[in-house]
């Protein structure tokens, strides 16, 4: 009897427990019968200040987004600095298309430095989109670390957050966020704000929203596309990786094949494109299907947005006078092109070079030497006049003059360091004047200079003494061992107070026409 009664007892109570279950057609289906998930990820990187691009941008998205898909649109970092759009509005110009368009997120790129807090701060308390990044540390830093926040859940604008969770058509999208670590080397953070490993960070991140249940994350990604590759390889979990800050342009995605895939994509610089990838997940939130490409804005194929094109139209007049103030005249282009002045000598960066040299003689004409990194110049001037707004372009750091004294055996250091990553297109590769070298990119680390001579008074060469000390000039910006000079800051530096584009303006009001051709100052040997 009450071995019956023990089994009568178990029936009703499995008989209760069946009653109060949901309805299978109410509840959430178990991970193996949820249906595939297709969506459309819209992306943009390294936009950098050229927000006449923005009409364009706006009527390529909304073709999108009333398509049949889920879209998300993500900017993989640096809106800061190089226009005169920038130089004027300090970010606010480039915020407000951005909101107009509806951006999902960003990551902070290392150019969101560039300024100082106040400038990031202002750019993310106005955007209605939040920011993200999960290896900076902001605690001592008084301006930004009010405006950081470990809460993803429910992102919003105004705000920074190591990553988000975004519900796209009822899914639940992890996207983080991860900054390049050597944005103290390239930029100018406060140095309170701390930058942590990206890998160990991301990892964790991976790991937390996977601990919640989360089987579909995008990594918003400003790390370049050597280390989103690493990444991809090394941690498990990552869906796919939005890039930025190497300025790729990845007509197809990568692939890069695992049990769980990763797919890498990244659209290039300065919103020449939109990034489209559409992918497909399973029930276990595993890619099964992918296509990708670059969308070129053109105004052959796009037509301007009309609300756009009126934004933009309030804000060029607020610099129309001084973007067409006439300085000079070249009769030659003047090549700045990233992976031209980044890998070797190029007609602009001697005449920038040089124009440093002229300036630094009137304060000291024992000034031989000049040497700027590649990295803040940032595009070519075209034939013919040359505006205001093309020197900002160009120049648009703001960066001092400063005059040093260094040994020959130093400046030999300096050089082996300026080719170090040759042929790898880095920011630190330098401009020169009044110096002249070859160099083996097969040497051995610390050998690869070969002949280095000074230009004399008389315009003749002869080799570089290394026990010599050379008055030499340059940017501030090196000689606080920026772009990992460090060498640099050992030697004191004194300002000349001028900045880099007002030496460039000076010299072409001073000359009127210029025309500067390459003269072998930086040889490659085969």
């Amino acid at each position: 009897m009450i071995r019956l009664f023990k089994s009568f007892s178990y029936l009703v109570v499995l008989m209760l427990i069946a009653f109060s279950m949901p309805h299978p057609l109410l509840a959430n289906p178990a991970p193996s019968e949820r249906p595939n998930f297709s969506m459309t990820i819209l992306h943009t990187n390294d936009s950098h200040g050229h927000v006449e691009r923005y009409p364009l941008l706006a009527t390529a998205v909304q073709r999108y987004e009333k398509g049949n898909r889920p879209t998300l649109l993500l900017h993989a970092g640096d809106v800061f600095t190089g226009t005169l759009f920038f130089t004027a509005y300090k970010g606010k110009a480039d915020v407000d298309f951005m909101n107009q368009i509806g951006y999902d997120a960003m990551v902070i790129g290392n150019h969101e430095f560039d300024i100082h807090s106040e400038a990031l701060a202002n750019f993310i308390n106005d955007a209605k989109f939040p920011l993200l990044t999960c290896n900076i540390d902001f605690s001592n830093d008084d301006i930004l670390r009010e405006l950081y926040t470990e809460q993803m859940e429910v992102a919003k604008g105004g705000r920074v957050y190591p990553a988000i969770i975004q519900t796209v058509n009822g899914e639940k999208i992890g996207i983080i966020g991860a900054t390049t670590e050597r944005t103290p080397d390239i930029s100018n953070p406060h140095p309170s704000i701390q930058f942590l490993s990206a890998k160990k960070r991301i990892t964790e991140m991976v790991d937390r929203f996977e601990s919640m249940g989360m089987n579909k994350i995008i990594l918003l990604s400003h790390l370049g596309l050597a280390m989103d590759k690493q990444i991809a390889k090394q941690v498990d979990g990552i869906d796919c990786i939005i890039g930025g800050h190497s300025h790729h342009s990845l007509k197809k995605p990568i692939y890069i094949k695992k049990e769980e895939p990763t797919i890498i994509v990244q659209s290039g610089e300065y919103l020449e494109h939109l990034g489209v990838l559409n992918v497909t997940f399973n029930h276990r939130g595993v890619i099964t299907k992918f296509d990708g490409k670059l969308l070129e804005l053109n105004e052959n194929d796009l037509t301007k947005d009309e609300q756009m094109a009126e934004l933009l139209e309030r804000y060029e007049k607020g610099i129309e006078q001084l973007a067409n103030t006439k300085v000079g005249k070249t009769a030659v282009y003047l090549q700045g092109k990233r992976k031209k002045v980044r890998t070797g000598e190029t007609n602009l960066g001697n005449l920038i070079a040089d124009i440093f040299l002229w300036k630094a003689k009137d304060k000291e004409p024992k000034t031989q030497i000049a040497f700027i990194n590649a990295g803040s110049i940032r595009t070519s001037i075209s034939k013919g006049i040359v505006t205001v707004a093309d020197i900002r372009n160009v120049l648009p750091f703001e960066s001092e003059l400063v005059l040093l004294q260094i040994k020959g055996m130093d400046l030999i250091d300096i050089l082996e360091k300026s080719v170090a990553h040759y042929p790898k297109v880095t920011g630190a590769f330098l401009q020169v004047s009044g110096i002249r070298f070859s160099f083996n990119p097969k040497g051995e680390p610390g050998a690869r200079i070969g002949k280095v001579e000074v230009k004399q008074e008389n315009g003749d060469y002869s080799p570089i003494d290394g026990t010599k000390t050379y008055w030499v000039v340059t940017t501030e910006y090196l000689a606080r061992g920026k772009e990992g000079y460090d060498i640099l800051k050992k030697f004191p530096f004194e300002q000349l107070s001028v900045k880099d584009y007002e030496a460039l303006s000076d010299f072409l009001r001073q000359k009127g026409t210029v025309a500067p051709k390459k003269e072998g100052r930086i040889t490659k040997i085969k």
